[in-house]
């Protein structure tokens, strides 16, 4: 899988129309990918760890980041926790965070990440921090 492609295999088009096609086809990839996608606003956070990741289409470095990602997925027969990807653009307002990773405001920046054991959350950082949280995990840098 390569989501850096979304934007890169796009550039004879406009910024714009480059963003809508990465987003069209966004779900798509991640279904065959090693990655899931949250299937809905409701998410639920089941026994053990869960890790909702939330990125940005339209940024190359969180398609960069969900390559890594999807890379180290597809080598581990079953990872020892949930994760669930959702494209923060499917989100209405920044307050509508919340719903997603309780007290996470304010966030400026994606990813966003929000860690889950046994459905307490035990951890959330947006920007360069959750960038750390994932390298402190999965040693991705």
């Amino acid at each position: 899988m390569h989501f850096e492609r979304l934007l890169t295999s796009q550039s004879y088009r406009s910024p714009g129309e480059q963003q809508r096609w990465a987003r069209d086809k966004f779900s798509a990839l991640l279904a065959e990918s090693s990655l899931e996608e949250l299937p809905s606003e409701e998410f639920v956070k089941s026994k053990g760890r869960t890790i909702l990741l939330i990125v940005a289409v339209y940024s190359l470095n969180d398609l960069r980041l969900l390559d890594k990602l999807d890379e180290l997925c597809s080598r581990q027969k079953k990872m020892a926790v949930g994760m669930y990807i959702y494209d923060i653009e499917n989100i209405n307002s920044q307050y509508d965070l919340d719903k997603f990773i309780p007290g996470i405001l304010p966030a400026y920046q994606t990813p966003m990440i929000g860690i889950w054991e046994n459905g307490e959350l035990k951890k959330s950082a947006w920007g360069n921090d959750a960038l750390g949280v994932l390298n402190d995990m999965f040693f991705l840098i």
